[in-house]
């Protein structure tokens, strides 16, 4: 099976074999606090990708989304799309 893809307009190969980081933070809190939260995530999360990591983070994706449209920001409604995609990542890195 061929594992690799295309990307963009450039027609760049890229392959799968990438090791993918999943980025953890505590997100439980005030208004405030989760913004702050989200904020050292976000900056954390964009020097990895900007040296070349593939980084994900449920908070950097779903912080804005769920502001948006009213999603929860309990664990609960988030655990079983944080363990999926944790599933599918390398390593954690975890911001405290």
């Amino acid at each position: 099976m061929d594992n690799s893809r295309t990307s963009g307009s450039k027609n760049t190969p890229c392959t799968t074999s990438a090791e993918v980081i999943y980025v953890a933070n505590p997100y439980t809190g005030t208004s405030y606090e989760r913004n702050v939260r989200f904020l050292a995530v976000e900056k954390y999360t964009a020097h990895l990708i900007r040296n070349g990591k593939t980084a994900v983070s449920p908070i950097v994706h779903n912080h804005v989304l769920a502001f948006r449209h009213e999603l929860p920001h309990d664990f609960a409604f988030w655990q079983n799309y944080c363990l999926n995609l944790l599933f599918i990542c390398d390593e954690m890195h975890v911001l405290m």
